[in-house]
């Protein structure tokens, strides 16, 4: 009886390792973009990759306790990355393209259509936390207190 249960319990360990042996290998991360400034770090909140080549990152610079919002994007699949200061610390972003963007701030939004590389003021529209775009003119938001809007332009 006892031999029997060990031989069952070493045919188990053998089938589960060899399931553990043959499984796929796990994704490996890989650094594309380091920040490595003195007496400043960068916190990054929120990622876009609208399309093949944009990529956009959105966060943080702190220097020496002061912070600042910034906006960090490649045109080239991530080979080159331009740090960007933005006027105001973005609450979400939604792109219709790669290269047609919008980012939700406590003062409204603000619109891109070079990746995110320069915004321009849109709607003053206050208490926005989400919006979602059709096409360049028509798009929802959404926010507090209870509000949901459409703009058609």
């Amino acid at each position: 009886m006892r031999v029997s249960g060990v031989v069952a319990l070493l045919c188990a360990l053998g089938i589960a390792f060899r399931a553990w042996a043959q499984s796929p290998p796990q994704p490996r991360w890989k650094s594309i973009y380091f920040y490595d400034e003195d007496y400043s770090s960068l916190s990054l909140h929120d990622l876009h990759w609208p399309g093949p080549t944009c990529i956009a990152a959105f966060g943080e610079q702190i220097t020496r306790g002061r912070s600042k919002p910034v906006i960090v994007t490649s045109s080239d699949q991530g080979k080159t990355w331009t740090l960007t200061p933005l006027k105001s610390f973005a609450r979400s972003a939604f792109f219709l393209s790669e290269r047609m963007g919008w980012i939700v701030t406590e003062s409204g939004l603000e619109r891109t259509g070079d990746c995110g590389r320069t915004w321009e003021k849109g709607s003053r529209q206050k208490g926005l936390v989400r919006v979602w775009f059709r096409d360049e003119a028509l798009g929802w938001g959404v926010g507090s207190p209870k509000k949901a809007v459409v703009t058609r332009d």
